[in-house]
């Protein structure tokens, strides 16, 4: 399939280097219900969030105010389109194919509420940088060019919501929030990845086990790119 995030990719994808997900968080009291969904993809481009949204409004009853759709922004998963003008026949099936699984999720979600416990912590992480870096051109001027530039500014804090089953105190979630562009793998990668992000999320699930999930969200990214990027030219 075509990946979504550079136009200087133009290139099919040639493998897998780790699975991408979709993951969803369901919230029930006193008859409201708020359900967030973290997609490994890089956004909702082509006309895409709203016929997604609608297959799993209509699938799960929920009021359109009660559904969060997010893209981690990873530059190396499939683009997204229901338009075969906007994409390859496999872009498009995977995006159709898509509409149903975010319904399904959603629905596994909203079957399996149970009472629980939530707290909220925050942390830092030193994987992001300012990608904005002054250097001197061939004529002698300032530009701006994408690299790391550590004298700027940088949103460093990540966010966690703490989700733990009432009944044996395991931990059924942990959201998380890092604001920073998932393009560690560069314009030159050609594998399906969730990047920084989708394997921060993998790492977590695998780390607390026991079927938790850990939605994973990029933030305000703005103009911070992980430190390890890839650049165009390497």
């Amino acid at each position: 399939m075509a990946l979504a995030g550079y136009a200087s990719r133009t290139n099919l994808s040639r493998g897998i280097h780790d699975s991408i997900s979709a993951r969803a968080l369901a919230f029930e009291q006193d008859g409201a219900r708020l359900v967030l969904i973290s997609l490994d993809s890089l956004g909702f481009y082509n006309d895409t969030a709203e016929p997604l949204r609608a297959a799993i409004l209509e699938a799960s009853g929920l009021k359109p105010s009660e559904l969060f759709l997010c893209a981690i922004h990873t530059h190396s998963a499939p683009t997204l389109t229901l338009d075969p003008a906007h994409g390859p026949a496999p872009n498009v099936e995977y995006t159709r194919n898509l509409k149903a699984k975010l319904a399904d999720v959603v629905h596994a979600a909203l079957a399996n509420l149970s009472p629980v416990q939530i707290g909220f912590g925050v942390g830092a992480s030193p994987v992001g940088a300012n990608r904005r870096l002054p250097v001197q051109g061939s004529d002698g001027r300032t530009k701006t060019i994408l690299g790391r530039n550590p004298l700027l500014l940088t949103d460093r804090e990540v966010q966690v919501l703490k989700v733990v089953r009432a009944d044996d105190s395991k931990v059924a979630a942990a959201l998380f929030d890092y604001p920073c562009h998932s393009t560690s793998m560069g314009p030159g990668n050609y594998l399906v990845s969730g990047d920084i992000h989708g394997l921060a999320a993998q790492f977590l699930e695998q780390y607390l086990g026991d079927g938790a999930v850990a939605p994973e969200f990029a933030g305000a990214s703005g103009d911070i790119d992980p430190w390890v990027r890839v650049f165009a030219d390497v």
